[in-house]
């Protein structure tokens, strides 16, 4: 027996998967394109968000001390807060799917940091 989220799943996962690969096949028909380029670069970008869903703290503790840029990003940022910044990502994607999961609330930390972006807002 399957349950209706197992279902709803397999059918989110169908409805994603086969317009992808219908996009793709016709991309790879003019592989030298700059928009095949693309398009193939979106498709597996988005093939990979369960990748970085599951193992994005475990890359974060990776690419915190790194020097690597991120080159083709406006602004060259540092891997690790491209990296970071997923993480948020996916824990507000996360907290949209799952309503139960509740998000960490520590008043200590959220006073300081909202004074510090009023400074920095004032600032600039």
């Amino acid at each position: 027996m399957t349950s209706t989220g197992n279902s709803i799943r397999a059918l989110l996962t169908y409805a994603i998967i086969l317009p992808l690969a219908l996009m793709v096949g016709y991309m790879l028909a003019t592989p030298l394109d700059f928009v095949s380029f693309s398009a193939v670069g979106l498709v597996l970008m988005a093939l990979s968000v369960p990748l970085f869903m599951k193992w994005h703290h475990p890359m974060m503790f990776l690419s915190w001390n790194t020097t690597a840029v991120v080159f083709f990003l406006p602004g060259q940022p540092h891997l690790w807060l491209v990296v970071a910044m997923m993480g948020v990502l996916f824990a507000l994607l996360q907290r949209a799917v799952v309503r139960d999961l509740p998000m960490i609330h520590t008043p200590s930390v959220i006073l300081p940091l909202a004074f510090l972006a009023v400074v920095v807002f004032m600032t600039a």
